[in-house]
């Protein structure tokens, strides 16, 4: 199955340059880096190369990241954790967002049916985010899933950076395992209001 087109009316545009995600060539993407032993370097300071983008109206569809790779349907989350221990190289999947970064929309938490615990999503390099009130749409993604386990400080930062102004952070006790998905393309259909 093919991947849909987006939509003609108005191209999805880059977080980082801004311009068409269409344009994009291989070459203009930067190169990979080693992958990150832990997420203990979440620095909000890190991020500053990456554009916030504006906040998806209800109803838009939106592409955020590099062109998508997998041609294939995207699967389940369910799906895609229960195939992670054998697989190799990027899956593309669907969900729903659950909560977003309010800080800048640097990561977001994606939940689906028969799913326990919610996944992080954060985007490859912080070379683009997503909209902070993305929570609710429903997110094609494709990227690498990962099970691992993060220290308290860390997952207290992400905590800290989900609460929303004026509300105290829920308060976490201990390492967590935690399944984290690095994406390097999402699509976003904010939902209707």
């Amino acid at each position: 199955a093919e991947t849909p087109a987006e939509p003609a009316a108005e191209p999805a545009k880059t977080a980082t340059t801004g311009a068409p995600a269409d344009a994009a060539k291989k070459g203009d993407e930067p190169a990979a880096p080693a992958e990150s032993a832990g997420h203990d370097d979440h620095d909000h300071g890190k991020e500053a190369a990456a554009k916030m983008p504006e906040a998806i109206k209800p109803g838009e569809q939106a592409f955020y990241g590099s062109k998508f790779t997998v041609i294939e349907a995207p699967i389940t989350l369910a799906k895609a954790i229960e195939l992670a221990p054998t697989a190799a190289g990027p899956v593309k999947l669907e969900a729903t967002v659950k909560s977003v970064c309010k800080k800048k929309g640097c990561w977001f938490t994606m939940s689906g049916e028969g799913v326990e615990k919610d996944v992080r999503v954060r985007m490859k390099d912080y070379s683009f985010f997503v909209p902070k009130n993305s929570d609710g749409a429903a997110v094609i993604a494709e990227g690498v899933l990962k099970q691992r386990e993060i220290p308290q400080k860390e997952a207290q930062h992400y905590a800290d950076d989900a609460a929303q102004a004026g509300e105290e952070p829920k308060k976490i006790e201990g390492a967590q395992q935690v399944w984290e998905f690095t994406a390097t393309a999402v699509e976003l259909k904010a939902a209707e209001s």
